[in-house]
């Protein structure tokens, strides 16, 4: 029978161990923090740094190995990143979020078909407005990659009803349905993407295409002319223009 000296220590030491783990995790949370705090600032090395250190105190920190695997992604470092998203689904396999991200680096390397699962069971388990309108379009893409083109106009729909302002989504419903040779609904989605985002050149250039392949010269060029004095550089434009 345990004598009352024996429940006293026995309560110190449980005390002391709650008190320790609670340390410990106040200490991953901070230095996440930091590392959100470098990645914010574009300081990539260091938020790295900060991440593992989280993960040094809790290895099983989820939120710290998506983090750290965002920074190898903005990095270019793809192989860390999937170890990364990897390790965070291991311990989380049903964040949405996770997927998505992970099925980003899938797409980047060229593995469409491993990414198109990814974002399959991302938008399956659900996910926040925004990213749930990133992860449609970015399966839209894989679909358009893939020939696969109303699945790609699906897509790209679901995420211009999910938000309004995607510019990049019209921009790449305008594609397709320029493949599909639906030319009037190609300009409008060039031109609602121009709207939300004035500087966006591949719009620009791509609606003058569209303008070329219906006889409208004038537009095509004044197209054209936009997209040169927005980006001097911007080879595809003086082509077309040509």
């Amino acid at each position: 029978m345990l004598k009352k000296q024996d429940f006293y220590i026995l309560a110190c030491s449980l005390i002391l161990f709650i008190l320790g783990n609670a340390f410990a995790q106040q200490s991953a949370e901070e230095a996440l923090n930091n590392g959100k705090g470098y990645g914010i600032k574009s300081m990539y090395d260091e938020a790295i740094i900060e991440f593992t250190k989280a993960l040094e105190i809790n290895p099983k920190y989820t939120d710290a190995y998506v983090k750290r695997g965002s920074v190898y992604y903005k990095k270019g470092k793809l192989k860390q990143a999937l170890s990364d998203y990897d390790k965070a689904i291991e311990i989380n396999p049903n964040d949405g979020l996770i997927y998505s991200c992970r099925g980003l680096v899938y797409q980047s390397t060229g593995s469409i078909d491993q990414a198109l699962l990814d974002y399959n069971k991302s938008i399956a388990l659900g996910l926040g407005k925004a990213e749930l309108a990133d992860a449609y379009n970015n399966r839209g893409l894989i679909y358009a990659q893939k020939v696969l083109l109303d699945e790609a106009i699906s897509d790209f729909t679901k995420a211009i009803e999910i938000k309004s302002d995607f510019a990049q989504a019209y921009y790449s419903r305008g594609l397709v349905y320029q493949k599909k040779k639906f030319y009037d609904k190609a300009i409008a989605d060039y031109t609602k993407a121009i709207e939300i985002y004035p500087t966006y050149v591949e719009a620009y250039n791509n609606r003058g295409a569209v303008y070329s392949m219906i006889d409208k010269l004038e537009e095509s060029l004044s197209d054209c002319n936009k997209a040169i004095d927005i980006n001097p550089k911007f080879t595809n434009a003086y082509g077309l223009r040509a």
